[in-house]
């Protein structure tokens, strides 16, 4: 519940949360005026019963995000569910987020609820691929951490891992597909986080169901995982 001493921003998070229309975008007026974040309910003279009209700032074209499914690679219903949600996050202004861990562009999806619902990760910001944002920078096709694994292709492996466990549920690897994304927050070709109009274009990886950890396999020991779950 609001107050009087409450600011503008206050109201603008409470419209976010209810409508799920990002705080950014929002531009609120009262008696012909734009309100300022700083102000506060109080000092905008706003009382019970008033109305204020919200308006929304155009989102930028360069901001332009999309998500679609990739070739002919097999999705399932659960995971076409979340990829619509992580859709709907995108235009809600919600862009994918890089992990802190791994050697590699591991993006987090959210819904319009700001969930983290799905992971995104790029084939060409694999390690040793051209636009690691790790520094792990290479090209396609070459020798990467592991013997026989090679700089974009592993979202195939991942994909292949989810096919094959899903015929059986032996290690219940999370759902799993192929996708083609486009959105600012990607990395390109060394110059970080910022895509230039000749670099804004998409990107093909795979979409992975997310689930809820406690760490990361890399920060443990060998020993922390019994033989038979391996």
């Amino acid at each position: 519940m609001l107050c009087s001493r409450n600011l503008i921003k206050d109201v603008k998070d409470a419209i976010q949360a209810e409508l799920h229309i990002p705080a950014a975008r929002q531009r609120l007026f009262f008696s012909n005026r734009e309100l300022r974040n700083h102000r506060s309910v109080y000092d905008a003279n706003i009382v019970d019963g008033a109305v204020i009209f919200l308006a929304l700032n155009p989102v930028s074209p360069m901001k332009a995000s999309m998500i679609r499914f990739y070739g002919n690679t097999p999705c399932p219903s659960g995971l076409k569910k979340i990829v619509d949600a992580a859709r709907s996050g995108l235009v809600h202004g919600l862009a994918p987020r890089l992990a802190m861990d791994g050697t590699g562009g591991t993006y987090f999806l959210r819904r319009a609820r700001r969930e983290t619902i799905a992971v995104f990760k790029p084939a060409d910001e694999e390690p040793f691929a051209p636009s690691n944002p790790r520094n792990y920078v290479g090209k396609m096709g070459q020798q990467g951490f592991r013997r026989g694994i090679q700089s974009g292709e592993g979202y195939l492996r991942e994909v292949a891992a989810y096919l094959l466990d899903s015929k059986s549920s032996f290690s219940g690897v999370p759902m799993t597909t192929v996708v083609e994304m486009q959105d600012d927050a990607f990395h390109f070709h060394g110059k970080g986080l910022h895509v230039t109009a000749e670099e804004g274009r998409s990107k093909v990886g795979s979409l992975q169901e997310y689930v809820r950890y406690d760490d990361v396999a890399g920060d443990l020991a060998a020993k922390m995982f019994p033989v038979e779950e391996v």
